[in-house]
């Protein structure tokens, strides 16, 4: 009897050790959360995007969000600023080779040049050769290492 219970027990151990072992073999653990109170403009992210300097992009319905890995600057819209921001509902982040975030909103894109920090909207050209600014939802925006952009169009 008593042979039969230590086998039992090394059994719940050696089970025990493996389901450990298994648990941190598989993935990673979250070890922190970012939210509203750590500096996040909405709990609510649309879209997650790391640039190739490292910050992480947050896309959410309240602004772009730029996190450093210790806080967050926020981009939104300014009605008196042309190069802000030109909708806060944030709907795809994509980067180009030269570094610049393209990014797709409720109300079209614009493209975030990070040295200067301003946002420049993106235009196109009827079949009347007028000048006219994207204001389409975009779902989803890629950059490929040519400078070419794709864009999702939802109307």
């Amino acid at each position: 009897m008593k042979g039969a219970f230590q086998k039992h027990i090394w059994f719940a151990v050696l089970f025990q050790f493996f389901t450990w072992y298994l648990s941190f073999a598989t993935g990673y653990q979250v070890n922190a959360y970012v939210g509203i109170n750590q500096g996040l403009s909405n709990n609510f992210v649309r879209c997650v995007y790391q640039d190739k300097t490292g910050f992480m992009w947050f896309g959410t319905y309240d602004g772009l969000n730029r996190y450093d890995g210790y806080e967050f600057r926020i981009f939104r819209n300014n009605f008196k600023n042309n190069r802000s921001l030109i909708n806060n509902w944030i709907n795809a982040i994509s980067e180009d080779a030269k570094g610049n975030l393209w990014i797709g909103t409720r109300q079209g894109a614009c493209v975030y040049q990070g040295l200067s920090h301003n946002f420049s909207a993106l235009y196109y050209y009827t079949t009347a050769e007028k000048k006219s600014q994207l204001n389409s939802v975009i779902n989803d925006i890629e950059a490929d290492q040519q400078g070419n952009t794709k864009s999702g169009l939802f109307h």
